[in-house]
């Protein structure tokens, strides 16, 4: 019987763990995308209209999903710094990738462009990008191709 009711206590406990630990996801206007993250938007899509704004909320990380009305899907940081970036299969704004990962592509994939890219958050803080041609290229931290 004391086997039981341990075993019930524990089970109550790690389900209330679990329901804290979940992120919170709510819609929010497009004014509370951080400043960062506006100039961002007004600098790489300026004809594009803000459809939908979620912000998540959780103990590990904040994050604003940001959805336009062309189809592109952009996650920034809680300081407005891009995170993730989805296109419809159209090309990300040749400027919003780093010049030196703009080379990199050049020279091993000529002609070809970005149309997803993210930055993994984790101690390694690789960057990848997926061409319109379907491979996937990783940088390091340093901006340095993995092979």
């Amino acid at each position: 019987m004391m086997k039981k009711i341990s075993l019930l206590i524990a089970a109550l406990l790690i389900g209330s763990l679990s329901m804290m630990a979940r992120d919170e996801q709510v819609e929010v206007p497009a004014s509370k995308i951080p400043h960062l993250g506006q100039q961002s938007l007004k600098s790489y899509f300026p004809d594009v209209q803000v459809t939908r704004v979620l912000k998540t909320k959780s103990k590990v990380k904040n994050s604003f999903e940001v959805t336009m009305d062309n189809g592109t899907v952009i996650e920034f940081d809680k300081h407005g710094n891009w995170t993730a970036v989805t296109t419809d299969g159209t090309p990300v704004p040749e400027q919003m990738v780093d010049y030196r990962i703009r080379s990199v592509i050049a020279e091993r994939h000529p002609g070809a462009q970005v149309v997803r890219m993210w930055k993994d958050n984790d101690k390694d803080h690789k960057q990848h990008y997926v061409l319109d041609n379907g491979e996937e290229v990783v940088f390091d931290y340093y901006l340095k191709p993995i092979d």
